[in-house]
């Protein structure tokens, strides 16, 4: 009896862990958790007893205290005149600027790291760092500039550097549907979202003939049909506007379910859309997808379900080629494996050497999906010796810089006191 209720303590310790999705965008932020033995994931309401999911992506320093606060905190305190409300750091943290607060310069950057570890602070009355099992990052696009500040936020909340994930919106509706009942993504999945105050629309279409399926998702902004406040009339006339524009999205294409987020698809005016979009189709509405999308993106490299099996994501942010170098040993042809297909862009970075004799060409294998022929690239060491039967080790290393840029590196090593190192460095980009 004594060991079966010490076992339960254990247990109950051991999944006391939870995963964290964040979503962050110019406007706002939101963060939803889940403990690591179940599957659903909750959202941080900023009301107690209410579903006010939205932290608003303000900041400001107080004047009377120089303490930092942060969303509606922040926006009250501007009303009290004790401090002035720094907006838009979002933008102006990709734009690398210095903002000046009451004399004194910060980066953007690290005003807006700040506000993300205040934020993520709002869950320590519920767990500690050394619970946080994993965290996921999801924010509307994903260029080299966020990526190396999001890459700072595990040392703000001191977890470890591998427990971040990072996805653009387009992976998290994704994951969302992972994590949903099978029947809603039998076919496509229409995601509308207004979070931003105007439309996007996002596709997220299966590759039925292929096993697994292949998933992409495709993302159609639509800047001129904004949600603001107008008059009833107006209101018609973009109920009509809105059914145009997703009636064409959906032409010739068998959709499952339909997603409507955000403030400005949450009232009452879609009348004529809606019964549209109902007929053969269940329709939701809601305001936190995508930090549930990453929960759940977060709970899958922490506890896998093993979804691959399934579906595979084709995301335009996931390399989608594997790549490695073609070497010829003892009259033989083989490839040596450096980066496999399917990683994020982010992600990617692969080191292999490579012995070369009397040549100044290194073969780059490309490792095409769907099983066709692979490709070889030839990778030239401009002005590299290659007399006197040179032989020469060389370091490759793969990296890229974006979702469409593989960048190669090869560095010259020598072979022993042989053959001295020349200390060459050669660099080549590759457009994938």
């Amino acid at each position: 009896m004594i060991s079966d209720s010490i076992k339960d303590v254990f247990d109950k310790i051991s999944k006391d862990k939870y995963v964290i999705g964040y979503d962050i965008n110019p406007e706002f932020a939101q963060i939803s958790y889940c403990r690591i033995d179940e599957r659903t994931p909750e959202t941080l309401s900023t009301i107690t007893g209410a579903e006010e999911f939205n932290i608003p992506l303000v900041i400001l320093r107080r004047r009377s205290t120089k303490a930092w606060v942060f969303g509606n905190e922040a926006l009250e305190t501007e009303k009290d005149r004790d401090g002035g409300l720094i907006k838009n750091l979002y933008e102006r943290a990709l734009a690398d600027e210095n903002i000046n607060v009451d004399g004194e310069i910060y980066r953007a950057e690290d005003l807006l790291l700040l506000f993300i570890k205040k934020s993520l602070g709002l869950l320590s009355v519920m767990t500690t760092p050394e619970k946080v099992m994993g965290i996921c990052i999801a924010t509307p696009k994903l260029d080299e500039r966020l990526v190396n500040v999001f890459r700072k936020v595990p040392k703000l909340i001191q977890v470890p550097n591998d427990k971040l994930e990072m996805m653009d919106y387009e992976e998290s509706f994704f994951y969302y549907m992972v994590g949903q009942e099978s029947d809603l993504s039998k076919y496509n999945v229409l995601l509308c979202d207004s979070s931003l105050g105007y439309l996007n629309i996002y596709s997220l279409e299966k590759n039925t003939f292929a096993k697994p399926n292949f998933v992409s998702v495709f993302a159609d902004e639509h800047r001129d049909f904004k949600f603001e406040e107008v008059s009833e009339s107006v209101y018609e006339l973009r109920d009509s506007k809105f059914q145009e524009i997703v009636s064409g999205f959906m032409e010739n294409k068998i959709y499952s379910s339909v997603f409507l987020i955000g403030d400005g698809l949450a009232g009452d005016w879609l009348k004529n859309s809606i019964k549209f979009l109902c007929k053969n189709r269940r329709v939701f509405k809601g305001n936190n997808l995508f930090s549930k999308g990453a929960c759940i993106a977060a709970l899958e490299k922490v506890v896998p379900s093993n979804f691959e099996e399934d579906v595979v994501y084709m995301g335009k942010g996931k390399l989608k080629i594997g790549i490695g170098l073609k070497v010829n040993t003892a009259g033989k042809d083989e490839v040596i494996n450096v980066v496999p297909a399917g990683l994020n862009w982010y992600d990617v970075h692969g080191q292999a050497e490579v012995i070369i004799k009397d040549t100044n060409v290194i073969n780059i294998y490309i490792e095409r999906p769907n099983g066709k022929p692979g490709a070889v690239a030839e990778f030239k060491l401009k002005d590299f010796p290659i007399r006197n039967g040179r032989i020469s080790r060389i370091l490759m290393d793969v990296t890229m810089t974006n979702e469409k840029i593989v960048h190669f590196k090869a560095q010259d090593l020598g072979f022993g006191e042989i053959f001295p190192s020349t200390g060459m460095i050669f660099e080549e980009d590759l457009e994938v």
